[in-house]
């Protein structure tokens, strides 16, 4: 972020950028950071006051945007929710999405990134920046290729103000006609590498073509997700068997290895097992109607429902000698005659 005075709040409840999720990391994410202002210091004191401390929220899988172009950056959006309520505070406060285009003609951006040291702020900083002319800013990416949509807005290509490395999910901001409230219109996505630079603004996803998006995505996060709680009543879920080399592959990342005395299933968006499930049974049905229990709950991703991250199940086949020998000395050792 290249320039100058400090943001007191954080505003923005839901990560709203695609490219920072697209990454090895953020599959084993668990929580994000709400109301913190020096990332060296989880809580700020004056002589006369404390700054509430910062806090860390749970959060399920990032619902990312199918048709994000990682080249243009096109669809450069995705939205992370929070796994339990947040209360707000004087520091934590939620952000309004514009939902129709605005008459703004200067923004507020705001973040941690690279300023004009070569180093990313410690401090969360704020730079104003104009919105650009559309006409000239597709024509000085049209320079390296990129194609401006019109899901996508330009801001800033003043020297020295600009969002930069680091900056990236921020929010581009607008006071409404009123004063009353703050607006994100835009999400920070792609500039020019050397920050700042005269005549070449940043290129901002627009959040007005993409309300409609967030909005049913949040509708459909809260019918899928039981938010923050186990269950009170039983569930089920129906998930696929898993190629085993995929799997060994996928878990060989985080230095896991497999046996043949294990299995993998799942691996769907938002269909898994999850903390607390473990010890139930993996089950399939025959073809005379019978349910059979083939698999127990072991272990998977952190963040259950991954995609592409299947769930690892101990293989009761592997068991069943053992099982049974288990069961016969127990019944033996209470005198019990019915042995298996």
């Amino acid at each position: 972020m290249l320039i100058l005075s400090v943001v007191k709040y954080i505003f923005i409840p839901f990560n709203l950028d695609y490219h920072c999720v697209n990454s090895y990391d953020f599959y084993f994410r668990q929580s994000v950071t709400l109301g913190i202002h020096n990332d060296t210091l989880s809580r700020i004191c004056t002589a006369e006051f404390c700054i509430d401390p910062s806090r860390n929220v749970l959060v399920l899988p990032a619902i990312v945007h199918p048709n994000y172009d990682s080249y243009t950056k096109h669809n450069d959006i995705a939205v992370i929710p929070l796994k339990e309520k947040v209360q707000f505070t004087d520091y934590i406060k939620a952000i309004c999405l514009s939902r129709t285009t605005t008459n703004a003609s200067q923004f507020t951006v705001s973040g941690w990134g690279r300023t004009e040291s070569g180093f990313n702020s410690k401090v969360k900083l704020k730079v104003d920046i104009p919105k650009a002319n559309r006409t000239l800013c597709e024509q000085q990416y049209r320079t390296l290729g990129i194609l401006i949509s019109d899901k996508q807005v330009c801001a800033g290509g003043e020297r020295g103000n600009d969002a930069c490395t680091g900056d990236s999910g921020g929010p581009l901001m607008a006071m409404n006609d009123l004063g009353t409230a703050w607006y994100a219109e835009g999400i920070v996505s792609i500039g020019p590498s050397n920050c700042g630079t005269e005549g070449w603004p940043g290129v901002y996803t627009y959040i007005p073509k993409y309300y409609d998006w967030i909005i049913e995505q949040i509708k459909n996060n809260i019918k899928t997700y039981n938010v923050g709680f186990s269950s009170t009543t039983k569930l089920k879920v129906v998930v696929p068997r898993v190629n085993r080399a995929f799997c060994e592959q996928r878990y060989r990342i985080v230095g896991q290895s497999l046996t043949d005395r294990q299995l993998c299933a799942g691996g769907e968006q938002g269909y898994s097992a999850c903390t607390g499930d473990s010890g139930g049974p993996l089950m399939a049905m025959t073809n005379d109607d019978t349910w059979y229990a083939e698999g127990i709950v072991s272990f998977g991703a952190t963040r259950c429902g991954t995609e592409n991250w299947p769930s690892v199940y101990t293989s009761i086949p592997k068991y069943y000698n053992w099982v049974l020998e288990q069961i016969n000395n127990t019944l033996k050792m209470y005198n019990v005659d019915n042995y298996y």
